[in-house]
């Protein structure tokens, strides 16, 4: 939950005073003015306005010490900042203009009402028709607590008398609490641990070291336009065969050991399946002792497969020798192994010379499904496109569902001229598409 940086918390404060003022007295023709300078520089007409500053930030204690999650020492630079922010509330005006504090007092009045009346601000949190919290904060379950500071008499005066030699100004002291601010993005992930199945047992059981497949693509006619394959390990599974592919690309290779006995089964798990397991009946699986191999397909019983990271393991059902010569079925499980369940680019049309548009198509999914809303991202030349529900526009691309093929259209930010080559490169719910290239004759 934290924020960029303290102005998006100073934003909150003032448009949550700006708007709830105006709500509270109907009579105001506009939002009143609250400015965030230092008190001594903020301006001083005919009307009056309220300032907002921040003059004090300390490290928040509580929050400081809690414990993080897991074991091991994390680094420092990778956890959220917590804050506590002080800010001082004055109202201005010109006094020597309007000879009277009434118009100030009333407004300063109002502003403590609107703190008063929302002491903590979330997402939820809206007056009338605008959200409190800045858009580029949403999503992140930021809370801002605002509790009112104590400050004495004496108080305050100290500290006007130390900011500057005038009259003590008619203030108020507020503390923001819950502030959290963005740590340094991380420069490495581990391999997702998906369960961890450790048990005694007189017989080795199943267990899988890796998994791996074959990724193929062609280079540019400019370096020379051959078909290359790479070997991936964890596996990046295309989600249909090409038929003039060999290793096939959709085959999927678990290796171990002890992963054949009576029976064995296949399982694959899907962060969108929930705890659900989903046993795999496809057409091509092959069990041996010290590896499985699998062509994916587009279902997986009542499951449709669609790109990105998914889990595997092995269920083995074994018979054990007891006392008096026993024979006891006994069933185990292996470990969970990721891959990844990548989509394929097969075919790119180019429309007009220059190229001015480009249909790509991805055979074996729906680009459409509501779990891929905001899950399919495209590059092309090294710039991001930002996906459009419409006809897409310069530096756009919409998607669409022709027969059983994903097809995404793009207009490119520039027009692509005749021997122009671009890297594209589409993501799909993390998964990537093999390396390609654009070649424009």
């Amino acid at each position: 939950m934290p924020f960029d940086d303290l102005s998006q918390v100073t934003t909150a404060l003032t448009t949550l005073l700006k708007k709830k003022i105006r709500e509270l007295d109907p009579g105001l023709a506009t939002d009143p003015t609250v400015a965030t300078v230092a008190p001594e520089l903020a301006t001083e007409g005919t009307d009056a306005t309220l300032n907002l500053y921040l003059y004090h930030v300390t490290e928040d204690p509580y929050f400081k010490s809690a414990p993080q999650p897991g074991t091991g020492q994390a680094p420092v630079q990778r956890e959220p900042m917590p804050l506590c922010l002080y800010y001082l509330l004055t109202g201005h005006q010109d006094m020597l203009a309007s000879q009277s504090a009434d118009q100030v007092e009333r407004l300063l009045t109002l502003a403590m009402r609107s703190i008063h009346e929302h002491p903590l601000i979330t997402e939820a949190t809206m007056i009338g028709a605008t959200q409190v919290l800045p858009a580029a904060t949403l999503g992140r379950n930021n809370r801002l607590l605002i509790e009112p500071r104590n400050v004495t008499p004496e108080q305050a005066s100290a500290f006007w008398g130390t900011e500057q030699q005038k009259t003590t100004r008619l203030s108020a002291f507020y503390e923001v609490r819950g502030v959290f601010i963005q740590p340094q993005p991380a420069t490495r992930l581990p391999s997702p641990v998906l369960a961890v199945a450790t048990f005694s047992h007189s017989m080795p059981g199943p267990w899988l070291d890796a998994s791996e497949s074959t990724v193929h693509f062609t280079r540019p006619v400019a370096q020379g336009g051959v078909a290359l394959t790479l070997d991936a390990s964890p596996a990046q599974v295309s989600l249909v065969q090409d038929a003039a592919l060999s290793p096939p690309a959709n085959e999927l290779v678990l290796r171990g050991h002890s992963l054949r006995g009576v029976r064995q089964q296949l399982y694959l798990q899907h962060q969108a399946w929930g705890s659900e397991i989903v046993p795999v009946e496809w057409a091509t699986v092959s069990y041996g002792a010290s590896e499985v191999r699998a062509l994916v397909e587009t279902t997986a019983g009542t499951k449709t497969i669609l790109p990105g990271l998914y889990g595997a393991f092995i269920r083995v059902v074994e018979e054990e020798q007891l006392l008096l010569g026993t024979l006891k079925q006994i069933t185990r499980s292996s470990n969970r192994l990721a891959f990844t369940i990548a989509p394929r680019i097969t075919d790119v049309a180019l429309t007009g010379s220059p190229v001015t548009e480009l249909a790509i198509t991805l055979p074996g999914f729906d680009p459409t499904d509501p779990s891929l809303t905001e899950s399919i991202e495209l590059a092309l030349g090294g710039a991001t496109y930002e996906r459009t529900t419409g006809t897409p526009a310069a530096g756009q691309f919409s998607v669409a569902y022709v027969s059983t093929d994903a097809v995404l259209t793009l207009t490119p930010i520039t027009a692509l001229p005749s021997g122009d080559v671009q890297p594209l490169r589409i993501l799909v719910d993390g998964a990537s598409t093999q390396p390609y290239w654009i070649e424009v004759p």
